[in-house]
């Protein structure tokens, strides 16, 4: 429980300014790493803002190549977000989480990231 990466960093709307990730951290890199999370991120890309429940849907969508998604992999896929994904895109600054409200939000991304998400993803396959 005291462990840092299960806490998500809460929405911070107290500064004007947004700031893109630094591209020398290495958490970023980690967040790229998995297809999923660079799903996650196309999503996020064009809705700007959604729940995990939302979010879930539609990478398990996405996971069944257009598919009827089923409500056990939906969950899986959720519980992977909840306890996996987002804490990490959180703590890197890739996203906004809200664990109590299960809002996740798109952050300022660094453009060499944002193409790094439009080039390794087919968004001809997206839910």
């Amino acid at each position: 429980m005291g462990d840092s990466r299960d806490e998500s960093v809460p929405f911070d709307r107290s500064s004007g300014i947004e700031k893109p990730q630094q591209l020398r951290n290495d958490q970023v890199y980690r967040g790229l790493g998995s297809t999923r999370r660079r799903r996650l991120l196309h999503v996020l890309r064009e809705r700007q803002e959604c729940t995990v429940d939302e979010l879930a849907g539609a990478l398990a969508q996405w996971d069944d190549a257009g598919g009827e998604r089923s409500t056990d992999e939906q969950k899986r896929v959720q519980i992977k977000l909840v306890h996996t994904d987002l804490p990490l895109l959180a703590e890197a600054g890739i996203v906004g989480y809200d664990r109590e409200s299960e809002i996740v939000r798109s952050e300022p991304l660094h453009p060499l990231l944002d193409a790094v998400i439009s080039r390794s993803v087919d968004p001809d396959t997206a839910p």
